[in-house]
Protein backbone atom coordinates (compact mmCIF):
# COMPACT_ATOMS: atom_id res chain seq x y z
CA UNK A 1 0.00 0.00 0.00
CA UNK A 2 1.37 3.39 -1.02
CA UNK A 3 0.59 5.94 1.66
CA UNK A 4 1.09 9.62 0.86
CA UNK A 5 -0.14 11.19 4.10
CA UNK A 6 -2.44 10.12 6.89
CA UNK A 7 -5.42 11.47 4.96
CA UNK A 8 -4.36 10.73 1.35
CA UNK A 9 -3.97 6.99 0.82
CA UNK A 10 -3.49 5.03 -2.39
CA UNK A 11 -4.18 1.30 -2.55
CA UNK A 12 -3.27 -0.90 -5.49
CA UNK A 13 -4.25 -4.35 -6.68
CA UNK A 14 -2.52 -6.89 -4.46
CA UNK A 15 -2.10 -4.57 -1.47
CA UNK A 16 -2.80 -6.11 1.94
CA UNK A 17 -5.75 -3.98 3.04
CA UNK A 18 -5.72 -5.27 6.59
CA UNK A 19 -2.96 -2.71 7.11
CA UNK A 20 -5.27 0.22 6.41
CA UNK A 21 -4.75 2.93 9.05
CA UNK A 22 -7.25 3.34 11.86
CA UNK A 23 -8.58 6.66 10.56
CA UNK A 24 -10.22 4.97 7.56
CA UNK A 25 -11.70 1.97 9.38
CA UNK A 26 -15.15 1.89 11.03
CA UNK A 27 -16.01 5.00 9.03
CA UNK A 28 -18.88 6.35 7.00
CA UNK A 29 -17.57 5.65 3.50
CA UNK A 30 -18.64 7.84 0.57
CA UNK A 31 -18.01 6.01 -2.70
CA UNK A 32 -17.70 7.72 -6.09
CA UNK A 33 -15.46 8.76 -8.94
CA UNK A 34 -15.74 12.39 -7.77
CA UNK A 35 -14.64 13.91 -11.08
CA UNK A 36 -14.99 17.65 -10.48
CA UNK A 37 -16.25 17.28 -6.87
CA UNK A 38 -19.38 19.12 -8.02
CA UNK A 39 -22.48 20.03 -6.01
CA UNK A 40 -23.89 16.52 -6.50
CA UNK A 41 -20.82 15.03 -4.87
CA UNK A 42 -21.10 17.59 -2.09
CA UNK A 43 -24.61 16.36 -1.36
CA UNK A 44 -23.14 12.90 -0.71
CA UNK A 45 -20.49 14.35 1.56
CA UNK A 46 -23.10 16.37 3.44
CA UNK A 47 -25.11 13.22 4.14
CA UNK A 48 -21.97 11.52 5.45
CA UNK A 49 -21.18 14.50 7.67
CA UNK A 50 -24.65 14.28 9.20
CA UNK A 51 -24.12 10.62 10.00
CA UNK A 52 -20.70 11.37 11.45
CA UNK A 53 -22.13 14.06 13.70
CA UNK A 54 -24.40 11.47 15.31
CA UNK A 55 -21.77 8.91 16.30
CA UNK A 56 -18.38 10.61 15.91
CA UNK A 57 -17.11 8.15 13.31
CA UNK A 58 -14.82 9.52 10.59
CA UNK A 59 -15.89 10.23 7.01
CA UNK A 60 -13.82 8.58 4.28
CA UNK A 61 -14.09 9.24 0.54
CA UNK A 62 -13.28 6.12 -1.49
CA UNK A 63 -12.53 6.93 -5.11
CA UNK A 64 -10.95 5.21 -8.08
CA UNK A 65 -8.26 5.61 -10.75
CA UNK A 66 -7.63 3.23 -13.64
CA UNK A 67 -4.20 1.75 -14.20
CA UNK A 68 -2.63 1.73 -17.67
CA UNK A 69 -3.46 -1.93 -18.25
CA UNK A 70 -7.05 -1.35 -17.18
CA UNK A 71 -7.50 1.51 -19.66
CA UNK A 72 -5.82 -0.50 -22.44
CA UNK A 73 -8.07 -3.46 -21.82
CA UNK A 74 -11.41 -1.70 -22.22
CA UNK A 75 -13.30 -0.47 -25.24
CA UNK A 76 -15.51 1.95 -23.31
CA UNK A 77 -15.64 5.53 -24.64
CA UNK A 78 -13.34 7.88 -22.74
CA UNK A 79 -13.43 11.61 -22.22
CA UNK A 80 -10.27 13.38 -23.32
CA UNK A 81 -9.83 15.13 -20.01
CA UNK A 82 -10.96 15.07 -16.41
CA UNK A 83 -12.41 17.96 -14.49
CA UNK A 84 -9.93 17.31 -11.69
CA UNK A 85 -6.74 15.29 -11.56
CA UNK A 86 -6.12 13.07 -8.54
CA UNK A 87 -4.26 15.71 -6.57
CA UNK A 88 -6.93 18.37 -7.04
CA UNK A 89 -9.67 15.86 -6.32
CA UNK A 90 -8.04 15.02 -2.98
CA UNK A 91 -7.65 18.71 -2.15
CA UNK A 92 -11.31 19.42 -2.83
CA UNK A 93 -12.56 16.39 -0.90
CA UNK A 94 -10.48 17.25 2.16
CA UNK A 95 -11.74 20.81 2.00
CA UNK A 96 -15.28 19.42 2.04
CA UNK A 97 -14.54 17.96 5.46
CA UNK A 98 -13.71 14.30 4.85
CA UNK A 99 -11.18 12.85 7.26
CA UNK A 100 -9.34 10.86 4.61
CA UNK A 101 -9.37 10.10 0.90
CA UNK A 102 -8.57 6.57 -0.25
CA UNK A 103 -7.84 6.13 -3.96
CA UNK A 104 -8.07 2.58 -5.26
CA UNK A 105 -6.04 1.93 -8.41
CA UNK A 106 -8.07 -0.44 -10.57
CA UNK A 107 -6.41 -3.03 -12.74
CA UNK A 108 -8.24 -5.02 -15.42
CA UNK A 109 -9.44 -7.55 -12.84
CA UNK A 110 -10.52 -5.26 -10.01
CA UNK A 111 -12.37 -2.96 -12.44
CA UNK A 112 -14.85 -5.77 -13.14
CA UNK A 113 -15.66 -6.63 -9.54
CA UNK A 114 -19.33 -7.38 -8.84
CA UNK A 115 -21.13 -4.84 -6.61
CA UNK A 116 -22.02 -7.46 -4.01
CA UNK A 117 -18.41 -8.62 -3.78
CA UNK A 118 -17.23 -5.02 -3.44
CA UNK A 119 -19.52 -4.49 -0.44
CA UNK A 120 -18.66 -7.82 1.19
CA UNK A 121 -14.89 -7.59 0.79
CA UNK A 122 -13.66 -4.02 0.32
CA UNK A 123 -16.23 -2.28 2.53
CA UNK A 124 -17.17 -4.89 5.13
CA UNK A 125 -13.92 -6.86 5.49
CA UNK A 126 -11.21 -4.31 4.67
CA UNK A 127 -12.77 -1.03 5.78
CA UNK A 128 -15.19 -2.37 8.43
CA UNK A 129 -17.44 0.43 7.20
CA UNK A 130 -20.31 1.63 9.38
CA UNK A 131 -22.24 2.95 6.40
CA UNK A 132 -22.02 3.40 2.65
CA UNK A 133 -23.11 6.66 1.06
CA UNK A 134 -23.42 6.54 -2.73
CA UNK A 135 -25.03 8.45 -5.56
CA UNK A 136 -28.15 7.06 -7.20
CA UNK A 137 -26.44 6.79 -10.60
CA UNK A 138 -23.06 5.42 -9.46
CA UNK A 139 -21.82 2.55 -11.63
CA UNK A 140 -19.41 -0.15 -10.54
CA UNK A 141 -18.23 -2.88 -12.89
CA UNK A 142 -18.56 -3.16 -16.64
CA UNK A 143 -22.25 -3.60 -17.46
CA UNK A 144 -22.93 0.15 -17.42
CA UNK A 145 -25.97 0.13 -15.15
CA UNK A 146 -26.36 1.95 -11.83
CA UNK A 147 -25.44 -0.34 -8.96
CA UNK A 148 -26.99 1.47 -5.98
CA UNK A 149 -29.78 -1.15 -5.71
CA UNK A 150 -27.14 -3.89 -5.44
CA UNK A 151 -25.55 -1.99 -2.56
CA UNK A 152 -28.92 -1.58 -0.82
CA UNK A 153 -29.54 -5.32 -1.08
CA UNK A 154 -26.08 -6.47 0.04
CA UNK A 155 -25.09 -3.86 2.65
CA UNK A 156 -27.49 -4.81 5.50
CA UNK A 157 -26.50 -8.47 5.15
CA UNK A 158 -22.96 -7.58 6.22
CA UNK A 159 -23.89 -4.93 8.78
CA UNK A 160 -23.51 -1.84 6.60
CA UNK A 161 -26.30 0.70 6.31
CA UNK A 162 -26.62 2.08 2.79
CA UNK A 163 -27.69 5.63 1.97
CA UNK A 164 -28.47 6.38 -1.69
CA UNK A 165 -28.50 10.08 -2.56
CA UNK A 166 -30.21 11.27 -5.77
CA UNK A 167 -28.33 13.80 -7.92
CA UNK A 168 -29.42 17.43 -7.55
CA UNK A 169 -31.60 18.88 -10.30
CA UNK A 170 -30.33 22.01 -12.03
CA UNK A 171 -32.13 25.23 -11.20
CA UNK A 172 -33.22 25.65 -14.81
CA UNK A 173 -34.78 22.71 -16.56
CA UNK A 174 -34.74 19.17 -15.24
CA UNK A 175 -31.09 18.34 -15.93
CA UNK A 176 -29.28 16.40 -13.23
CA UNK A 177 -25.96 17.68 -11.95
CA UNK A 178 -23.43 15.05 -12.99
CA UNK A 179 -19.81 15.04 -14.12
CA UNK A 180 -20.94 14.20 -17.65
CA UNK A 181 -23.26 17.22 -17.63
CA UNK A 182 -20.39 19.49 -16.57
CA UNK A 183 -18.19 18.07 -19.33
CA UNK A 184 -20.93 18.77 -21.89
CA UNK A 185 -21.38 22.35 -20.68
CA UNK A 186 -17.65 23.06 -20.95
CA UNK A 187 -17.56 21.56 -24.44
CA UNK A 188 -20.44 23.87 -25.38
CA UNK A 189 -18.71 26.92 -23.91
CA UNK A 190 -21.41 27.39 -21.26
CA UNK A 191 -18.96 28.23 -18.51
CA UNK A 192 -21.53 30.07 -16.39
CA UNK A 193 -23.73 26.99 -15.97
CA UNK A 194 -20.73 24.68 -15.60
CA UNK A 195 -19.50 26.84 -12.74
CA UNK A 196 -22.94 26.69 -11.11
CA UNK A 197 -22.92 22.88 -11.34
CA UNK A 198 -19.40 22.73 -9.88
CA UNK A 199 -20.16 25.22 -7.11
CA UNK A 200 -16.90 26.96 -8.01
CA UNK A 201 -15.30 28.36 -11.14
CA UNK A 202 -13.72 25.84 -13.50
CA UNK A 203 -9.95 26.24 -13.70
CA UNK A 204 -6.91 24.88 -15.54
CA UNK A 205 -3.28 24.67 -14.45
CA UNK A 206 -0.36 25.24 -16.77
CA UNK A 207 3.13 26.63 -17.21
CA UNK A 208 3.68 29.86 -19.16
CA UNK A 209 5.75 29.09 -22.25
CA UNK A 210 7.12 31.11 -25.17
CA UNK A 211 4.80 31.53 -28.14
CA UNK A 212 5.23 33.16 -31.53
CA UNK A 213 5.04 36.68 -29.98
CA UNK A 214 2.27 37.64 -32.41
CA UNK A 215 0.08 39.05 -29.65
CA UNK A 216 2.90 41.30 -28.49
CA UNK A 217 3.37 42.58 -32.04
CA UNK A 218 -0.34 43.49 -32.13
CA UNK A 219 -0.17 45.30 -28.79
CA UNK A 220 -1.76 42.49 -26.78
CA UNK A 221 1.00 40.34 -25.24
CA UNK A 222 -0.24 36.94 -24.14
CA UNK A 223 0.79 34.25 -21.71
CA UNK A 224 0.78 30.96 -23.59
CA UNK A 225 -0.12 28.01 -21.40
CA UNK A 226 1.40 24.55 -21.69
CA UNK A 227 -1.49 22.46 -20.43
CA UNK A 228 -1.10 19.08 -18.78
CA UNK A 229 -4.43 17.80 -20.17
CA UNK A 230 -6.25 17.73 -23.48
CA UNK A 231 -8.85 20.44 -22.90
CA UNK A 232 -12.40 19.73 -24.08
CA UNK A 233 -13.28 23.43 -24.21
CA UNK A 234 -15.20 25.18 -26.98
CA UNK A 235 -12.96 27.34 -29.15
CA UNK A 236 -13.54 30.97 -28.29
CA UNK A 237 -12.77 33.97 -26.11
CA UNK A 238 -13.37 33.96 -22.35
CA UNK A 239 -13.21 36.35 -19.40
CA UNK A 240 -10.74 34.81 -16.94
CA UNK A 241 -8.72 35.33 -13.80
CA UNK A 242 -5.20 34.05 -13.24
CA UNK A 243 -3.42 33.07 -10.03
CA UNK A 244 0.29 33.92 -10.00
CA UNK A 245 2.26 33.60 -6.75
CA UNK A 246 -0.84 34.25 -4.61
CA UNK A 247 -1.72 37.29 -6.73
CA UNK A 248 -4.98 37.24 -8.71
CA UNK A 249 -4.91 38.98 -12.09
CA UNK A 250 -7.70 39.62 -14.60
CA UNK A 251 -7.55 38.84 -18.27
CA UNK A 252 -9.12 37.72 -21.51
CA UNK A 253 -8.27 34.27 -22.86
CA UNK A 254 -8.52 32.73 -26.29
CA UNK A 255 -8.62 28.99 -26.75
CA UNK A 256 -8.45 27.76 -30.32
CA UNK A 257 -6.46 27.32 -33.51
CA UNK A 258 -5.81 31.01 -34.43
CA UNK A 259 -7.48 30.94 -37.89
CA UNK A 260 -6.24 34.46 -38.65
CA UNK A 261 -2.65 33.21 -38.77
CA UNK A 262 -1.74 29.52 -38.68
CA UNK A 263 -4.83 27.47 -37.82
CA UNK A 264 -2.54 25.15 -35.84
CA UNK A 265 -2.96 22.93 -32.83
CA UNK A 266 -5.32 24.24 -30.12
CA UNK A 267 -3.62 26.67 -27.76
CA UNK A 268 -4.67 28.63 -24.68
CA UNK A 269 -3.44 32.23 -24.67
CA UNK A 270 -4.23 34.79 -21.98
CA UNK A 271 -3.85 38.56 -22.27
CA UNK A 272 -3.57 39.97 -18.74
CA UNK A 273 -5.25 43.32 -18.18
CA UNK A 274 -3.08 46.09 -16.69
CA UNK A 275 -0.09 43.76 -16.35
CA UNK A 276 3.15 43.52 -18.33
CA UNK A 277 5.69 41.57 -16.22
CA UNK A 278 7.70 38.66 -17.60
CA UNK A 279 6.16 35.44 -16.25
CA UNK A 280 7.72 32.83 -18.56
CA UNK A 281 8.24 29.51 -16.81
CA UNK A 282 5.78 30.32 -14.03
CA UNK A 283 3.13 27.85 -12.89
CA UNK A 284 -0.28 29.52 -13.03
CA UNK A 285 -3.93 28.63 -12.63
CA UNK A 286 -6.53 30.04 -15.04
CA UNK A 287 -10.09 30.43 -13.75
CA UNK A 288 -12.84 30.71 -16.37
CA UNK A 289 -15.59 33.20 -15.56
CA UNK A 290 -17.65 33.71 -18.73
CA UNK A 291 -17.78 32.97 -22.46
CA UNK A 292 -17.49 36.06 -24.68
CA UNK A 293 -17.53 34.98 -28.33
CA UNK A 294 -16.50 32.22 -30.73
CA UNK A 295 -13.13 32.16 -32.45
CA UNK A 296 -13.34 33.68 -35.96
CA UNK A 297 -11.49 34.93 -39.01
CA UNK A 298 -11.36 38.70 -39.66
CA UNK A 299 -11.10 40.58 -42.93
CA UNK A 300 -7.82 42.20 -41.82
CA UNK A 301 -5.35 42.33 -38.95
CA UNK A 302 -6.65 45.82 -38.11
CA UNK A 303 -10.14 44.41 -37.72
CA UNK A 304 -8.73 41.74 -35.42
CA UNK A 305 -7.01 44.38 -33.28
CA UNK A 306 -10.26 46.33 -33.00
CA UNK A 307 -12.06 43.20 -31.86
CA UNK A 308 -9.33 42.42 -29.34
CA UNK A 309 -9.78 45.89 -27.84
CA UNK A 310 -13.51 45.22 -27.58
CA UNK A 311 -12.78 41.80 -26.03
CA UNK A 312 -10.73 43.44 -23.28
CA UNK A 313 -13.57 45.88 -22.56
CA UNK A 314 -16.09 43.04 -22.47
CA UNK A 315 -13.87 41.03 -20.14
CA UNK A 316 -13.57 43.94 -17.70
CA UNK A 317 -17.34 44.32 -17.69
CA UNK A 318 -18.03 40.62 -17.19
CA UNK A 319 -15.50 40.30 -14.39
CA UNK A 320 -16.90 43.39 -12.67
CA UNK A 321 -20.55 42.33 -12.98
CA UNK A 322 -20.23 38.61 -12.25
CA UNK A 323 -22.73 37.20 -9.78
CA UNK A 324 -20.58 35.52 -7.11
CA UNK A 325 -23.37 34.63 -4.70
CA UNK A 326 -23.63 30.95 -5.66
CA UNK A 327 -20.06 29.88 -6.44
CA UNK A 328 -16.65 29.89 -4.82
CA UNK A 329 -13.54 31.29 -6.49
CA UNK A 330 -11.05 28.52 -7.19
CA UNK A 331 -8.25 31.06 -7.07
CA UNK A 332 -9.32 32.56 -3.73
CA UNK A 333 -9.50 29.04 -2.30
CA UNK A 334 -6.04 28.17 -3.55
CA UNK A 335 -4.49 31.42 -2.42
CA UNK A 336 -5.91 31.10 1.07
CA UNK A 337 -5.14 27.43 1.68
CA UNK A 338 -1.63 26.51 2.93
CA UNK A 339 -2.07 22.94 1.60
CA UNK A 340 -2.26 24.25 -1.98
CA UNK A 341 1.23 25.76 -2.05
Amino acid sequence: MTKYTSNDIVIRAGDHLESLPDNVRSAHVVVGNFDGVHIGHRALLQRASELSARDGSPVVALTFEKSADCVAGTAEPKLNYRLTDRQEKVRLLLECGVDAVVTQILDARSATVAPASFVETTLARDFAARSLIVGQNFRLGTDGRPTSNDFVETGPKVGISVHVVPPPVARRGNEYVTSSAVHALIEAGDITTANAFLGRRWALDGIVVHGDKRGRELGFPTANLALNIDVGLKFGVYAVRLLLNRRILEGVACYGKRPQFDDGAPRLEVHLLDFCDDIYGQQVCIEFVAFQRTEMMFCSVNALVQQMTADCDDSRRLLRCEDTSAIVSTLDRRRASPMLH
